[in-house]
């Protein structure tokens, strides 16, 4: 009992990957993206969570802050939602564990044997629990992680002119 309320407890509590300015150069240059998804549980969906809505959310992010959005590019902007419902829990009212993550994906070559691999260069991630109608809420963490992307992506490319709103 004591390992399962552990969990619990692990899952619940928020926390978010930061990235740092050693994250930012490997950002600089980067002029265009793809933006690829996984796969959303069919609770989410459910509960009106699509990924057509989310990809269109965080493309016009992308083209705001001046990236051009191109469905072959390298890199690739990758949104993961994962999510668990936790529905029949005795004396506790439904919620969902969710892990919402922003990483960028893109060829890089290992300077000791010069391997090439598609790997992840920058990442930004939460974990937390929320109850009620999830829709908007993922739609707001996945904005959130996205705009962390942009500050960071931005603070090494400013734009050459204004950022509109």
């Amino acid at each position: 009992m004591k390992r399962l309320v552990f969990a619990v407890a692990l899952v619940l509590l928020p926390g978010t990957a930061k990235a740092g300015d050693p994250n930012a150069e490997c950002l600089r240059g980067v002029t265009r993206v793809s933006v690829g998804f996984d796969e959303l549980t069919k609770d989410l969906e459910k509960e009106g969570v699509t990924k057509s809505q989310l990809r269109t959310d965080v493309e016009l992010k992308l083209r705001k802050a001046g990236l051009t959005v191109e469905e072959t590019a390298t890199p690739q902007l990758y949104v993961q939602v994962a999510a668990i419902k936790y529905d029949k829990l005795a004396n506790v009212n439904p919620f969902y564990a969710l892990d919402v993550s922003v990483s960028l994906k893109e060829n890089v070559t290992v300077e000791r044997n010069k391997t090439r691999m598609f790997t992840v260069t920058w990442h930004s991630g939460t974990t937390l629990a929320i109850s009620g109608a999830p829709a908007a809420r993922v739609r707001e963490i996945v904005a959130q992680r996205v705009d962390e992307f942009l500050s960071t992506y931005l603070s090494v490319n400013p734009p050459s002119k204004p950022v509109k709103d």
